[in-house]
Parts: C-alpha cells; structure tokens; sequence
C-alpha cells in the first residue's frame, strides 16, 4: 500500500511539474501569430472581437470560428502591462481582415496638405506605423499605455520601414522608399 501511495504522490508531481511547463512555453509571439493567423474574413459578420490584452492590442477582432480558440490562448497569458483601450464602434471586413471600427476614424488620417500628415505607432508590443493627422497625434500619444514587451517576438510591418507620409486625396498615407 505504501508503494502505491508513493508512486500516486510521484505521478501527481511529474503531471503537474509537466502541466507547468507547457503553459510556461506558450509565449507572447505565438500567441500573436495565432491572432493574425485567424484574422480573416469575407464579410464583416465573420468578425467577432475576442478581448484586448496587452501585449495583443486593443480591440482584437478575428474569425468567429477562430475565436474560442483565440479567448483561451490570450486569457492564458500572465501580462505585466495593461492597455487603456478606445472601445471601437463595430468591425468592418477589410481586404479580408477584420479591422475594428471607430466614430472619428476618418478624421484622424484626413488632411488638406502634406503638412497635416504625420506617423504614429499604435503603443502595443507589436505596432506598425500609421498614418495620422498631426491635429490628433498629441490626443493619440496621452491615451496610449506603457508597455513592457521582453518577451515578445514581432512579425515585420512590411519590406521596409516609411520615410514619411503625405497627403492623397483628403487622406494622410504612408510613403515609402
């Protein structure tokens, strides 16, 4: 009986030592690939929004059929930031990625001149420069969050980073070498 209580109490430790370890591995860039991965769709109602958690991003929309998936590998992540996000207005299914929906989102990037047109960074772990007017870049700036992004690993934004951004047709964009 002794053996058998012995061997129990083993089995329990190396279950849970094991258990420990494989949600230890689950890291911030695999998670953010998945994210991306299962971002996709071809009308605006095969978009759900799942949460937003730091280091993800605020308003994390992806595939319904994705998003339990999804839920259960952001709440998995033990964080050490904390975003103070603007709640979005809806989804909208653009060139097959769901993209969270905002009130002023047209205001934010239109413009009369190049001179209106500046580039921002959306403050997550993983952000890509954006093209924004100068008018809403302090607003932007002051309700962005700190964040503490050791262990994340990013996918690139593009083939090159922007020299700039301009003004076409009433809309502040990128500009590129």
């Amino acid at each position: 009986m002794k053996k058998i209580t012995v061997l129990f109490i083993v089995l329990v430790f190396l279950i849970s030592a094991c258990s420990r370890n494989i949600s230890q591995n689950i890291d911030g860039g695999s998670i953010q690939v998945e994210i991306d991965n299962a971002n996709f769709c071809d009308t605006k109602d095969d978009c759900i929004d799942v949460e937003s958690k730091c280091p993800f991003g605020c308003n994390i929309f992806v595939n319904k059929d994705q998003s339990s998936k999804i839920k259960d590998l952001i709440e998995s992540y033990e964080t050490n930031c904390m975003y103070k996000c603007r709640p979005s207005t809806g989804v909208d299914c653009i060139d097959n990625k769901c993209e969270a929906t905002f009130d002023q989102e047209q205001d934010l990037t239109s413009c009369q001149t190049d001179d209106d047109c500046s580039i921002v960074y959306e403050h997550s772990c993983c952000s890509c420069p954006m093209p924004m007017n100068k008018a809403y870049v302090d607003e932007w700036n002051i309700n962005q969050p700190t964040l503490m992004c050791d262990d994340v690993v990013c996918e690139p934004c593009g083939p090159s980073e922007p020299i700039g951004s301009k003004c076409v047709e009433n809309k502040c964009q990128l500009v590129y070498s």
